[in-house]
């Protein structure tokens, strides 16, 4: 140890990696982790890394109508 360093103090928030530096240095060193391999998906990617979606139709099925005069309204009693 220097003799310079003896009286100086430590500081823990600049001096040792915190969770967050820590999590962003694994980032770094395994960039796939968390990725979930699915090759099942053929996605195609633009330059951007934006998804092409394929065109494909989907319909979908409407609600049934409802005759609002059949349904039963119950009012609360507190709220008169």
């Amino acid at each position: 140890m220097i003799a310079a360093d003896v009286g100086r103090g430590k500081r823990d928030d600049i001096d040792e990696e915190d969770d967050q530096e820590s999590y962003f240095r694994y980032m770094e060193e395994n960039p796939m982790a968390g990725v979930i391999n699915d090759d099942d998906d053929n996605i195609e990617y633009d330059e951007d890394g934006n998804a092409i979606i394929p065109d494909k139709k989907v319909r979908i099925m409407a609600l049934l109508k409802v005759n609002r005069r059949s349904v039963a309204l119950h009012r609360n009693p507190s709220q008169s």
